[in-house]
């Protein structure tokens, strides 16, 4: 049998050319024929595909170029999600300051010292005092709360403790003296008193008969001052005649003892 393809001669059972390998008989398929007709569709998708995104890239970029508004839209929107992110760190860092300040250490310092460098931190002083017996401590932030390093919100009380000195004073002896003029040292030395009367003829009215404590006593600046003073008994015009009488009676006694 001869090849139609390449006109060889085959045996007559030969299903393909022994030179050119094409089918001998019409109804086999030629294989080589399908992989190329497979090949030249896989070719052409290819093709397809890729003018496809040729065509789309084209298109986006003719699509970008001609829509400049949108572009600008999309800047400011940028923009403004910028501005805010900034806004909200801002504001949060302000807020972490003032819920975060850092309280000094102010022990040692003089009360006046310590309220302006609780001030340069926007802390606000309170104060109770405390008793001491050295003079140096006198005037002096013994302690704080809260303590220093600590931290707190902005205008938070920290409370000092202020150590004063314990003042004596040696007291006066007033005994003897004018009400009026006892008073006048008294508030002079800022000392507080009290004063009791008591009727007698034996001083002046409003004489010093007796205090408590007494003069030449050491006290405390708070200690209160106890004052007797004199009040002379008023008498009425008939207690006077009766008075008179009375000497009158005991001069002629006196008279009459004599002559006696």
């Amino acid at each position: 049998m001869y090849c139609k393809n390449c006109g060889i001669l085959n045996d007559e059972n030969a299903i393909f050319c022994n030179q050119c390998g094409h089918p001998l008989n019409a109804d086999v398929p030629d294989k080589r024929k399908d992989k190329k007709i497979k090949n030249k569709k896989v070719k052409n998708k290819k093709e397809i595909k890729k003018i496809t995104k040729v065509k789309y890239k084209k298109a986006k970029n003719k699509e970008y170029k001609s829509n400049p508004i949108k572009n600008f839209i999309l800047f400011i929107l940028i923009l403004l999600i910028i501005i805010m992110l900034g806004v909200i760190g801002i504001t949060g860092y302000h807020a972490w300051n003032e819920n975060n300040i850092q309280v000094p250490n102010v022990v040692g310092f003089t009360y006046e010292e310590a309220i302006e460098e609780l001030a340069k931190n926007n802390l606000i002083a309170t104060y109770r005092t405390k008793t001491v017996d050295d003079e140096e401590q006198n005037g002096i932030v013994l302690s704080q709360t809260p303590i220093a390093n600590k931290k707190c919100k902005k205008n938070k009380k920290i409370k000092l403790t202020v150590g004063i000195l314990e003042k004596y004073i040696e007291l006066q002896d007033f005994t003897t003296m004018d009400l009026d003029n006892t008073i006048m040292v008294l508030k002079s030395l800022k000392l507080n008193y009290k004063i009791r009367e008591k009727i007698t003829d034996t001083y002046k009215n409003n004489t010093i008969i007796s205090q408590n404590p007494k003069g030449g006593t050491k006290i405390k600046q708070d200690q209160i001052i106890e004052l007797t003073v004199a009040k002379n008994e008023e008498k009425t015009p008939l207690d006077e005649d009766n008075h008179s009488d009375e000497k009158e009676s005991d001069i002629e006694e006196e008279k009459e003892l004599k002559n006696f």
